[in-house]
């Protein structure tokens, strides 16, 4: 990978260049929520639905934890695999942040 675009190489795929921007948005995202933390009245200790949080946390981890396992089958296996671990149904009822982008990879 290259240190300043995380690409491989010329020989990367729409599968990779879709990858690589879930990956960096989510790294985005976690070093955002950090350095929101950073200021005493963003730290999570002052939060007033703060189980709420952290069930919604737990879910997400659940949904990255079944992606992680899917692309872990696909790359050992070669086959295609279904999205696990998901509720598609809660899914289609509430649209995911990056539905909502435009450039949403096709």
């Amino acid at each position: 990978m290259t240190p300043t675009t995380g690409r491989r190489a010329d020989r990367d795929t729409q599968a990779d260049d879709c990858a690589l921007d879930f990956l960096r948005d989510l790294d985005e995202s976690l070093w955002i929520l950090e350095e929101a933390r950073r200021a005493a009245a963003n730290a999570f200790r002052h939060s007033a639905r703060g189980h709420d949080h952290v069930a919604e946390l737990r879910r997400l981890l659940r949904r990255l934890h079944a992606v992680l396992v899917d692309w872990e089958v696909e790359i050992r296996t070669g086959a295609d695999v279904a999205p696990g671990g998901r509720d598609h149904q809660a899914a289609e009822a509430r649209p995911s942040p990056s539905a909502l982008r435009k450039d949403v990879c096709r």
